[in-house]
């Protein structure tokens, strides 16, 4: 026999049928019957789960049975439905009872009383002002506010109790496209899928959920054409294929259809629907009126982040007496429309909702539920990224994305380090050749250029891949994509072209000009110079990841790597003489040049190539108070210049991961 939602439910039956006897709005429009509003419904259902002193005593479940089947020999497992479940519907993509959020800096709630339910095939559009609430309304269900109050139930999960849940469960696309420009749409969503489809799921199935969504969505036909040249429609799409990719049970999406034409509003709606009618919940935040009749139910939300209204699209007009969009969008701004003045429709009783400890002690068991029922999170959905396998499919994702520029490539390949090689060559006549007895006055200036050539190209291809990617970064991190795999695989993507950049560099160098005449016997002057190179190359990249994690916009990044580009040149030690420095400000400049790429990179060259520095004018002939300690001509120098190369590198990108972390971690 089907349940009433108004009976009392224990917690498993709650998690496993909450949405059993609702109907969906088209279907009583259909039947033109009298009925409760859906956030009536759930505020009953939520009611009865919080107020029931103790759970009766569970029905046992019958055992399944297998037959096997004498024609094909496949076991045919059939299991029965248990006591306390009714198969007749599956529960409701998202019930909200009293949800209300409030930010971290805000005295007030910016959303409160919030009460909903949405089936799992239905379209839900939220409407209201701007400030109205309603991105907080979809930040509340992810777990992105600080203060949240009230129970949310995803696919019959309480996903506030159970936040890990929610990248399996609660898909969001936000208004801003974070895509990457570069990729197809199939490269896009085929890595993707790779990211967030477990590692056993085989690659013929995760390509046939790729052209499964790419049909979905009619992206088919767009399918090998670079994301930066479809159109702002096509663009929303593909961000809404790579969240139906691990096939969510609710789906959000914030302004859809912001800066599109009606025309477009009309094709991205009438997609959702099909998106809906693939078996999911579809939240629709918009501002958008004009195709409000393909969604089931409207949510309309006041200035002060209030329910004014909510029930069936064609009612909302006439519940807040006004005969146009306009004029309701006027009423809510004002905020003379409450669920209170419009009716019954939006309203949600108070009574009857305990604050007591057994409330508390109802929660923690509806919680103990939800644990047992966690493997109704969908089939194929890894429950937890791993660092390693995300880290990998992150770090082909930049190489191919670097593969699909080509002007990028040309540029950072060829053209810096040639460019670098032709700046060193022309300082100096004579290359890097010189002797005590022999000097070069030349040789510093050399070592000066390829150091701040290497330095700046370096943090110039880093400088901007994490903060050019912020916004994907914050979705991904949705997803359970950690920080640390972030940074961990673009800076193993940049190693191999900052590497390739260094041994064009000192290969052309040293096909121009003349090498160092006495150097250390530890490997032929292309090898050690090279390996050289590369690690203040590697070094520097790592500062400039570390400034790109600490910038929030391109700009500031920009003004980072100028300033730091132009101490770590100053602090190198061959334009300002650190070997012996005089005072607080001397010593303190020393020990700051100590932290920098620049000082060790300069150091572990002219140590190698035995550079000694000319005596400046009144000084006298053979005078070496200008020879840094750190130049010494020997091989205990150059290894340590080259480890502290190595520390410097690996302390940046410990520090980029941690600063990504917190700023991700500050969403939660």
């Amino acid at each position: 026999m089907p349940m009433r939602v108004s009976e009392p439910l224990d917690a498993d039956a709650a998690v496993d049928g909450g949405s059993v006897g609702l109907r969906t709005v088209r279907a009583r429009a259909r039947a033109a019957e009298p009925a409760r509003s859906w956030p009536q419904v759930g505020v009953d259902l939520l009611r009865d789960l919080r107020t029931r002193p103790a759970a009766a005593p569970r029905s046992p479940v019958p055992h399944d049975t297998a037959t096997a089947s004498p024609s094909s020999g496949l076991v045919a497992v059939e299991r029965p439905v248990a006591p306390h479940r009714t198969a007749a519907a599956p529960p409701p993509a998202l019930v909200c009872s009293a949800v209300g959020a409030r930010y971290r800096n805000r005295r007030t709630p910016t959303i409160s009383g919030i009460d909903l339910v949405l089936p799992a095939q239905g379209v839900l559009a939220v409407v209201g002002p701007s400030g109205s609430g309603k991105s907080t309304l979809c930040a509340a269900i992810l777990g992105e506010v600080e203060d949240v109050s009230g129970h949310v139930l995803v696919d019959g999960v309480a996903i506030l109790e159970t936040p890990d849940l929610a990248p399996r469960l609660v898909s969001f696309v936000p208004q801003r496209d974070a895509l990457h420009n570069e990729l197809t749409p199939r490269q896009a969503l085929g890595l993707t899928a790779d990211l967030r489809l477990a590692p056993s799921v085989p690659k013929a199935e995760r390509e046939r959920r790729v052209a499964e969504v790419l049909g979905l969505l009619e992206l088919a036909s767009h399918a090998d054409r670079r994301i930066g040249q479809l159109s702002g429609g096509q663009r929303k799409r593909v961000a809404v294929a790579m969240e139906l990719l691990s096939n969510p049970r609710l789906l959000m999406l914030d302004e859809p259809t912001s800066g599109l034409d009606e025309g477009l509003d009309l094709v991205m709606m009438r997609l959702l629907r099909r998106v809906a009618d693939d078996g999911r919940g579809v939240i629709v935040v918009t501002h958008s009126t004009a195709n409000l009749n393909l969604a089931d139910v409207v949510l309309a939300l006041d200035i002060h982040g209030k329910v004014a209204f909510s029930g069936p699209p064609d009612g909302l007009l006439e519940a807040l007496g006004v005969t146009t969009y306009a004029e309701a969008m006027a009423a809510l701004r004002n905020g003379t429309v409450t669920a209170e003045t419009v009716g019954t429709q939006g309203a949600r009783p108070d009574d009857g909702r305990p604050d007591d400890d057994g409330a508390r002690a109802r929660s923690v068991e509806i919680s103990a539920a939800v644990a047992r029922r966690t493997r109704r999170a969908p089939a194929g959905i890894a429950p937890e990224i791993g660092l390693v396998h995300t880290a990998a499919v992150l770090t082909r994702r930049e190489l191919t994305r670097f593969a699909a520029n080509r002007l990028t490539l040309l540029r950072g390949l060829f053209v810096l380090p040639v460019l670098s090689c032709l700046l060193t060559a022309w300082a100096a006549d004579r290359g890097l050749a010189g002797t005590p007895d022999d000097p070069n006055p030349w040789q510093g200036v050399a070592l000066s250029v390829v150091v701040t050539c290497t330095t700046f190209f370096a943090m110039a291809m880093s400088f901007g891949t994490i903060v050019g990617d912020r916004d994907v970064i914050e979705r991904e991190y949705r997803w359970g994509v950690r920080p640390v795999a972030v940074v961990l695989a673009k800076a193993l993507a940049l190693a191999g072209p900052v590497a390739f950049q260094s041994l064009v560099t000192m290969s052309l160098y040293l096909a121009l000009r003349d090498g160092p005449e006495r150097p250390l016997d530890v490997g032929t002057p292309l090898l050690v110079m090279t390996g050289s190179l590369m690690m203040l190359g590697l070094s520097s990249a790592a500062l400039g990841l570390l400034i790109s994690a600490s910038s929030r916009t391109l700009e500031r990044a920009i003004l980072l790597l100028m300033g730091s580009v132009a101490l770590l040149v100053v602090l190198s030690g061959l334009l300002i003489p650190l070997a012996h420095p005089e005072g607080l400000g001397g010593h303190t400049l020393a020990l700051v040049a100590h932290t920098t790429p620049s000082r060790w990179g300069t150091a572990a060259l002219a140590s190698y190539v035995g550079y000694v520095p000319d005596p400046l004018p009144g000084m006298a002939p053979g005078d070496t108070s200008l020879q840094d300690a750190l130049w010494v001509h020997d091989v205990g120098h150059l290894t340590d210049a080259i480890t502290s190369m190595a520390s410097l590198g690996v302390t940046y990108t410990v520090a980029a991961m941690f600063l990504l972390t917190r700023q991700c971690g500050r969403r939660r």
